[in-house]
């Protein structure tokens, strides 16, 4: 007999990087993509030869949301369904890797492992007393009561409303949890309750209770397999794509949405650039080879401009071909946004989606910069000419020209979802202002049309085409360079590790002062209409405030 493994190690991504740095692409090589492990478990699927696979988890595993650990489960008991026996190995268990060990045929810890459980939750972060302590000013215009992504700019704590909101999500979350693990590990909710109060259960305890089969080492697990002649098999996968016949393209939107080039934001991290995708959208409407394209979004959105663009090329790319969209962990705000091109949109029961609101903020500065010993003096032709700039502070003229804007871009969000729902921007409205759904709440409010994974969305996709055998491809898609294959070789590891560091999300980068990432970090905001949810906007404002 064979056996092949899947690894879950890494942070989640939809696809390995595209269109950024090689150093960044290269940093982030050891990350768990969804694409590559689809295409593994496709291959499964086809062997003839191997029955068993080793799942094996390791502790820098981070799916992130749930509906990332979701997915992949689904997608195992699918490959266990097939007639794949399921080894899962974990050195200790979480709730990620006891929710997708929950699918699995056998469950092994290591020795002196533990599972212990502390349940569902995120930290706000609120930087408005450290803004003030730096002589900066956050104005925030916004529309919806729940849209929450600058409150960690304005306030010291959670609106009751926005705490109402996350509260619930988080309790959904928890209750899917609890209801998949009771029912794939024979488990009552009273002991998950148990765990998640406080009780941490070792090894022998693990087994004695019946969480786990047996407590043993990962190599000797492999050797006991090697004596009985069941031999390890290295799959042949293509991170590209997997199958053939006429092709279903999966097109990944993997970050925070940008105008211009897909980049490393100075205020959003990874990001996706307005301009790059399209690029790619209209490759794929002028490629023979296609038939249909599956919209795959991980975003808690971003620019509303660049938002739009990504919808109108996708309007003109499904009057050719079938589209559908697959809402992955967060398809939120401007993720939302750009989701309703498709006429069929398909979540998770976990996926944080809706978030259909618009915030605008204008960073000021002048008290910082008149301690750094920096004056200004400016030179116009017109009023606002120099409106946003961080060095004074806004006019009242100013401020009720950008709420306008802020008004309008809102008017546009409700008036497409509710063109694209069919619902009408009363009742869209009243859904919005800001608020986050689960994907089965968004199913009941009309916002998604069915649960469903990636595969699913495939099926669903190839059906609408007409096509019976569909092949998956992957994009956007990036060749590596001759550099980047000498940088990924053994001898390029020291190099890589030395320039990696500068890339960390939420860290400075090298090379930059942070009075000089601030102004960028400003410039990111100057005027934009953002539809994007507060986590993406924080960590590197945050960072370079502290190092200031």
């Amino acid at each position: 007999m064979r056996y092949a493994t899947i690894v879950l190690s890494g942070r989640y991504r939809e696809i390995p990087h595209a269109g950024h740095s090689p150093a960044a692409r290269l940093a982030d090589r050891h990350a768990f993509c969804y694409s590559e492990f689809s295409a593994t478990l496709h291959a499964l699927r086809r062997s003839r030869t191997l029955k068993r696979a080793l799942i094996e988890c390791r502790e820098d595993f981070l799916p992130g949301y749930n509906s990332a650990a979701e997915a992949i489960r689904r997608d195992l008991v699918a490959l266990r369904d097939s007639g794949v026996e399921l080894h899962f190995y974990a050195p200790r268990y979480s709730e990620a890797a006891l929710y997708i060990a929950s699918g699995c045929n056998y469950r092994y810890i290591a020795p002196l492992g533990t599972i212990a459980l502390t349940g569902f939750g995120a930290t706000f972060v609120f930087l408005r007393r450290l803004l003030e302590r730096k002589g900066v000013h956050a104005e925030v215009f916004k529309r919806g009561a729940y849209k929450s992504a600058a409150d960690g700019l304005r306030s010291d704590s959670l609106d009751p409303a926005v705490r109402r909101q996350y509260q619930e999500y988080f309790d959904v979350q928890q209750r899917e949890f609890n209801r998949t693990v009771c029912d794939g590990m024979s488990r009552s909710i009273s002991q998950i309750n148990e765990l998640i109060e406080g009780r941490v259960l070792h090894d022998t305890e693990a087994v004695e209770q019946g969480w786990v089969s047996e407590v043993i080492s990962l190599e000797q697990l492999q050797q006991r397999w090697k004596d009985s002649k069941t031999r390890a098999k290295q799959l042949k996968i293509r991170s590209r794509g997997y199958g053939r016949g006429k092709q279903v393209a999966v097109l990944a939107i993997d970050g925070a949405i940008v105008e211009g080039r897909s980049r490393r934001d100075p205020l959003m991290g990874t990001a996706v650039g307005s301009r790059s995708l399209v690029q790619q959208i209209t490759t794929l409407r002028e490629n023979k080879k296609c038939a249909a394209v599956v919209l795959r979004i991980n975003s808690p959105g971003g620019s509303a401009a660049a938002s739009e663009l990504i919808r109108h090329e996708l309007l003109r790319l499904g009057e050719r071909k079938p589209l559908v969209a697959s809402m992955s962990t967060v398809a939120a705000s401007g993720g939302y946004w750009i989701a309703c091109a498709a006429p069929l949109i398909l979540a998770e029961r976990t996926t944080l989606t809706g978030s259909i609101g618009v915030i605008g903020l204008v960073m000021t500065a002048a008290k910082l910069f008149h301690r750094l010993g920096i004056s200004f003096h400016a030179l116009k032709t017109g009023p606002f000419r120099d409106l946003g700039t961080p060095v004074r502070a806004m006019t009242a003229d100013e401020k009720q020209l950008v709420d306008r804007e802020i008004e309008y871009t809102y008017q546009r969000f409700l008036t497409l979802v509710a063109a694209s729902r069919k619902i009408s921007v009363e009742h869209v409205h009243q859904l919005g202002q800001g608020r986050i759904w689960d994907g089965a709440e968004a199913l009941q409010q009309r916002l998604v049309d069915e649960i469903g994974g990636l595969p699913q969305a495939v099926e669903r996709a190839a059906a609408i085409a007409g096509v019976s055998s569909a092949g998956v491809r992957f994009y956007p898609q990036h060749k590596p360079t001759l550099l980047e294959r000498l940088l990924a070789s053994r001898s390029g590891n020291a190099l890589l590790s030395q320039s990696s560091a500068a890339f960390a999300p939420g860290m400075p980068a090298h090379g930059y002062c942070a009075p000089a990432q601030l102004a960028a970090a400003f410039e990111a905001l100057r005027r934009e209409p953002l539809a994007i949810l507060p986590q993406a906007l924080y960590s590197t404002l945050h960072s370079t405030l502290l190092s200031m």
